[in-house]
């Protein structure tokens, strides 16, 4: 991933293209509820995960290629929290619904560049 992250940009760069990395946080990411039913059904030890790892490593790859990455997941976790985003197709369907998708554009309108 690192690797495919960095030659992308070296060659976008050459080219003159802009180029930033959106991450999609997943479902057991940005609700609490879900996690815990998650933790549940597959009997996982919750202090053992860390589900932001995946995030970092993301950030901290595109940090020293010099890359654009934007992350929502806290925003999506709040939102999900506080306001009661439905954010995802039903029945554990890890896709997001037409809600979860506006929320990602708009989030993404609002940091996009001119």
């Amino acid at each position: 991933t690192a690797q495919t992250l960095r030659g992308l940009a070296q060659l976008l760069r050459a080219q003159r293209i802009d180029f930033q990395v959106v991450l999609l946080p997943i479902r057991i990411q940005v609700s609490l509820a879900e996690w815990r039913l998650f933790k549940r059904r597959y009997g996982l030890n919750g202090q053992r995960v860390d589900l932001r790892a995946p995030n970092r490593r993301l950030l901290a790859v595109c940090a020293e290629a010099g890359i654009d990455c934007l992350d929502p997941t806290d925003a999506m976790a709040a939102a999900i929290e506080n306001d009661g985003l439905q954010a995802f197709r039903p029945r554990g369907d890890m896709h997001y619904n037409e809600a979860g998708n506006a929320f990602i554009a708009d989030w993404l309108a609002a940091r996009s560049r001119p």
